[in-house]
């Protein structure tokens, strides 16, 4: 949609249910949480996003998660690094460049997969 319902997502208190939400048992409930944080996280309320530990919570998904939620966690965590100069400068001292050496590294990875790690990678460098 052209006009997403951002500020009654965050003004309803959805940015902290979302966060609970990948923590539970269940990977498709991981996933769809994860993909709203990624929305969130590309708009104005990235803030947000941040001061509910967002992007501490989608790193620990990259140490985790199935690849499908490592997936949706490097488009989170790309995004926020994109739009926030501390949170990419915190990325550097976390599992981040590691993981994405590793993805780098792999002959066998999805191009999926290594095109958002390529992206998340130019995001950490590019300020």
């Amino acid at each position: 949609t052209n006009n997403p319902p951002l500020d009654e997502i965050v003004y309803s208190g959805f940015i902290p249910k979302f966060l609970w939400l990948i923590e539970s048992n269940s990977p498709r409930l991981q996933h769809e949480a994860l993909w709203c944080l990624t929305n969130i996280a590309a708009s104005k309320y990235c803030s947000e996003v941040i001061s509910c530990n967002g992007f501490s919570k989608a790193i620990n998904i990259l140490q985790t998660g199935s690849t499908e939620l490592q997936l949706q966690a490097l488009w989170t965590i790309g995004n926020i690094i994109g739009e926030s100069q501390a949170e990419c400068s915190a990325a550097w001292k976390t599992i981040l460049p590691e993981f994405l050496m590793k993805v780098l590294l792999d002959e066998n990875i999805q191009k999926a997969f290594l095109k958002i790690s390529v992206w998340t990678l130019s995001n950490m460098i590019k300020t």
